[in-house]
């Protein structure tokens, strides 16, 4: 599900999950950067297929104890470690960029989710 919600983003003409969240926060978006941030959606993207991927395998031809392990342990440490990965390349890449912390990340993100529903509850005209 979660890879749907970013791939979904990936369509022509749709704004990118990830370049949305950074526009509330930063406005206009640098062409560089909004690349890197497009680039960054596809990667969460095909992260949560492979983690879907792993588990379907491990579901169907590991013993359930391994797949157990992997969706209810080792789930949120990799998102986890997906996360300290962007925020190592983003420091190296984009060193003009305030760093941010997982609070204020999670702030934006959440300010985002809230700007969609009030974009979907809007009447519309006509």
């Amino acid at each position: 599900m979660l890879a749907s919600v970013f791939a979904a983003t990936l369509r022509q003409g749709e704004t990118p999950l990830i370049v949305g969240i950074a526009e509330i926060d930063q406005g206009a978006l640098e062409p560089k950067f909004a690349r890197y941030l497009r680039a960054l959606t596809q990667a969460w993207a095909i992260f949560f297929v492979a983690m879907a991927g792993l588990s379907l395998l491990l579901m169907l031809y590991a013993p359930f104890e391994w797949w157990s392990l992997f969706v209810n342990v080792l789930t949120w440490p990799l998102i986890g470690m997906m996360f300290i990965a962007e925020w190592v390349v983003r420091r190296v890449g984009f060193k003009q960029l305030p760093p941010h912390t997982p609070l204020h990340i999670a702030t934006k993100i959440l300010a985002y989710r809230k700007q969609l529903g009030t974009m979907r509850t809007r009447p519309r005209a006509g």
